[in-house]
């Protein structure tokens, strides 16, 4: 059983969230002790922006044995936020489960053949640093049927069902 909350859900479509300290906090509490979750909820997935330790330690302090994905793009400068994301992580004693690397490449249509148009070898960076597994590349693409969710026989659909089966053995 998978249940989700966003701070999407409160705000005005297309403004950002600009949040810190106390208003963070707040927000979070609302999260773990309001939301209605289920009984039987077994996964909790909370996507966080790199950086914010206001997030990371409020999480701490609710969830103290939660684990994290780090999440980057290929490109180097995104990979050196990634790795302080997980630097963090670990000095707060958050097992890092491995990192997924998005937007990795495009498959252009003309060539059928992968460009790496935002650079190449952050996840790897990423995971060396850490310590931890590079679990997989998710390329560039557009849904073909739907306009947010992937079909299980699309490319980047069966790598999110990958994902979902390995934290689903994990765990379960």
């Amino acid at each position: 059983n998978i249940e989700f909350i966003s701070t999407e859900f409160f705000t005005e479509l297309g403004k950002p969230v600009i949040w810190r300290g106390a208003m963070l906090n707040s927000m979070i509490q609302h999260f773990f002790y309001d939301v209605m979750w289920s009984k039987d909820l077994d996964f909790m997935i909370i996507d966080a922006p790199p950086g914010t330790g206001d997030i990371m330690l409020d999480i701490k302090n609710h969830v103290p044995d939660a684990e994290c994905i780090i999440v980057t793009t290929p490109h180097l400068a995104a990979s050196h936020v990634a790795i302080k994301a997980g630097l963090a992580a670990k000095q707060l004693k958050h097992e890092i489960i491995g990192v997924i690397e998005n937007m990795s490449y495009y498959i252009n249509p003309v060539t059928n053949k992968p460009e790496y148009i935002f650079g190449s070898g952050g996840g790897e960076e990423v995971s060396e640093k850490l310590g931890t597994e590079l679990i997989v590349k998710i390329p560039i693409a557009q849904p073909e049927f739907s306009l947010a969710l992937y079909e299980s026989e699309e490319e980047i659909g069966q790598i999110f069902d990958f994902i979902a089966t390995l934290l689903i053995t994990r765990y379960l």
